[in-house]
């Protein structure tokens, strides 16, 4: 009341209602002096009506009525104009239940800002709650042409943080059972599940998804949290909660209270960072950016980037598509590829990705961080979530959002492994759907993808046990049987395969040269069967961890067991069986500390000797960064005992042995060179300059 003398005015403001009528006792001879000042001062220009004055012994000033709640506001923000009416309701939670607010408030959240987001997030389920009631029964709603919005207010100067909603509000029986359903989602079970958990060593975030509990993360930062609530149904009372989170909490009855939920939360004294309004506007627009109801900060709109990857994919315009890009991606530009989809069955699922026309680690700069926001139902649970796409596919930019995301209560883990893990491997299935598709529709525009981002998929293909079939569907490699250049799939090269061919084959080489004179691919040239050609030391990795591909198994030609049809019976021009075996067991007794076997081979033309099933080169190249023994054990050899240097070995190993062992261990490192074995040459020089020596001798 303000009585003669003049109290605080400020204080009588706070006393007014919206819409509601207020009685403030006045002395008949002030009553004038009292609405001027009131104007004056409060600037409540056209805002208060001085209605007839009482004609008793008090002689006070009736029904002074608020017409513009929006004057109230001190720079936006929400003033506490409810209050109490009758006794106050105390209530117990249930019996551990100040253990249970306890871990809630200080263990079960990594970020304590993210009470903003569980806050918004209640906040918004409210809201299309009273929408859906709206739309079957609006004249079962109070005040049902109210805007549904979300209003936050941040009060720096008293350390408060409000947030209030128009959703559906609740009575006094839902305020009891819902806040915080721990209430009634069973402490004692909670509470005995977590003393399990921490006996088998289990994480608390993996058995508290059934514990919906996100209101009560609020007490990580406040010493009191404050709830005013009104139901949505005509004619429901209003209710006040309030609990500082030890165990007990009280319920009263409340006037002036709008429909919906208000919150208010006194902070800690040393959480007052949720009082600057900067840092809440930066919180919500991490989190809740996408809200579909309007978010209003100390008065202004905070929430104004739509969620495109709900929309239909046909009806989101290229500039919508760019800025969204740029806001992922933090860079302008545009985007190589576009994958927009949305599914509703075998889950519910909306997803949005871009394609970079660039990457970082190409500068240089370190390996990336996932790209893919995951949200549920608009708001942000994970930014460069790590689980939802396999790494190698990091270098994508976009969203994931899912109402069947199965979530802890913090909402900040995915806890059901075998759904997420089918949400992955459908996400996989469209995208690699998605490149297989853009290939055959532009086959130079892939390329140009594929030259720029082949790593990520090679890194799929050698590391990703899970996903590697997919990935490896998106391979591109040079062809023996296509121009230089040119470049084929796997799927492509087993379309062209002979019938009786059951293998795919593959050749690693620094170039195209080297490969096509590559002593392992003459059999393969002669019989005109195809071999893919692999330029990059990772593509032996990659190779050999496809493994098979549509069931033909992936092989090297090096360890291919290929044998050339002989064109003539054994002559002049060749060894004979006897001689072969001759010249194979002096060349083995020759060389014993370099070579285990020597044979015959069947597949060579062209080459004098070739190393069988040679070491694999490029994990030898790993051995040696890591400083670990290369040393070669004894190989196993072959020799083409048609080859005009075979057959004058065999000659001069009777005739000159001195010589012929200088030749025999020439033709053995030429093999190890052939195989990508040879590890320094320079023991080669004074062999070399032998020979060279003995070739000038005559001349």
């Amino acid at each position: 009341m303000l009585r003669k003398g003049g109290s605080s005015l400020l204080r009588c403001s706070k006393k007014f209602l919206p819409q509601t009528v207020k009685k403030v006792g006045v002395k008949s001879n002030t009553k004038v002096q009292f609405a001027n000042s009131l104007l004056t001062q409060r600037n409540f220009s056209q805002s208060v009506r001085v209605f007839e004055e009482k004609k008793d012994d008090s002689d006070v000033v009736e029904d002074a009525e608020i017409l513009n709640q929006e004057e109230l506001k001190d720079e936006g923000l929400i003033k506490e104009t409810e209050h109490i009416v009758g006794s106050m309701e105390s209530k117990a939670f249930e019996t551990e239940t100040k253990q249970l607010l306890h871990i809630v408030a200080s263990a079960l959240y990594t970020d304590k800002e993210v009470f903003i987001r569980e806050l918004v997030s209640n906040a918004s389920d409210a809201l299309e709650k009273v929408k859906r009631l709206m739309a079957v029964s609006p004249d079962k709603v109070e005040d049902s042409q109210k805007e549904l919005s979300v209003n936050i207010s941040v009060d720096e100067k008293n350390n408060i943080f409000i947030i209030q909603d128009t959703g559906i509000g609740m009575t006094k029986d839902e305020l009891v059972e819902n806040i915080g359903t721990i209430a009634h989602s069973g402490s004692r079970k909670f509470v005995k599940q977590l003393k399990e958990a921490a006996e088998s060593g289990e994480t608390a975030s993996n058995i508290i998804g059934q514990f919906g509990v996100g209101f009560y993360s609020t007490f990580m930062v406040a010493d009191k949290v404050r709830i005013y609530t009104r139901s949505a149904n005509v004619g429901s009372k209003g209710y006040c909660w309030e609990s500082i989170g030890e165990g007990t909490y009280t319920i009263s009855e409340a006037e002036g209270v709008a429909r919906g939920t208000k919150i208010i939360i006194h902070l800690k004294k040393n959480e007052k960072e949720f009082s600057f309004k900067d840092t809440v506007q930066k919180i919500i627009q991490k989190y809740s950016n996408f809200v579909s109801y309007p978010i209003y900060l100390n008065g202004a709109k905070v929430n104004t980037l739509d969620a495109v990857w709900l929309k239909n994919k046909n009806s989101v315009t290229e500039e919508e598509h760019r800025e969204f890009y740029k806001y992922l991606s933090h860079y302008g530009g545009e985007p190589l590829y576009i994958l927009h989809f949305n599914l509703d069955i075998p889950l519910n699922l909306n997803a949005l990705f871009y394609v970079p026309d660039h990457h970082t680690e190409s500068l240089g700069m370190g390996k990336m961080e996932p790209g893919v926001n995951v949200h549920s139902r608009r708001v942000l649970i994970r930014a460069k979530h790590p689980d939802i796409l396999p790494d190698w596919l990091r270098f994508l930019r976009g969203v994931v959002d899912s109402e069947d995301l199965p979530l802890n209560i913090s909402r900040e883990h995915l806890q059901d492994s075998p759904l997420i893990n089918k949400i992955k491997s459908v996400l996989v299935k469209r995208i690699v759907k998605y490149f297989g598709d853009m290939l055959k529709q532009d086959r130079t525009k892939f390329i140009q993808f594929y030259d720029k981002f082949n790593k990520f998929i090679k890194e799929g293909v050698a590391s990703d046990f899970m996903y590697k079939d997919e990935a490896s569907k998106l391979l591109l490699y040079e062809s023996s049987t296509l121009g230089k250049g040119e470049r084929t799939t796997l799927e492509e090269y087993v379309s062209r395969m002979k019938e009786d061919q059951k293998t795919i084959y593959y050749l690693i080489a620094p170039n195209r040269e080297y490969a096509e004179s590559s002593p392992y691919f003459e059999v393969f040239k002669k019989k005109n069967i195809e071999v893919l050609f692999g330029y990059d030391g990772a593509d032996e990795f990659v190779f050999g961890s496809v493994g098979y591909f549509n069931g033909k198994e992936v092989k090297a030609v090096d360890r291919a067991e290929i044998e050339d049809e002989p064109e003539h019976k054994a002559g002049e021009n060749e060894l004979n069986e006897e001689q072969v075996k001759e010249l194979c067991s002096w060349f083995q007794a020759t060389l014993k500390d370099k070579v285990a076997n020597a044979k015959a081979s069947k597949r060579l033309s062209s080459t004098p000797a070739i190393i069988r099933n040679p070491e694999n080169a490029a994990i030898r190249m790993i051995r040696k960064l890591q400083s670990q023994d290369i040393s070669l054990s004894p190989q196993q050899i072959e020799l083409n005992p048609s080859h005009p240097l075979i057959l004058k070995l065999f000659s001069a190993k009777s005739k000159n042995p001195e010589l012929a062992k200088v030749v025999a261990e020439q033709i053995f490192d030429n093999a190890l060179i052939s195989a990508g074995l040879l590890d320094d040459p320079r023991g080669m020089i004074n062999r070399l300059q032998q020979l060279c020596e003995t070739s000038l001798k005559d001349m």
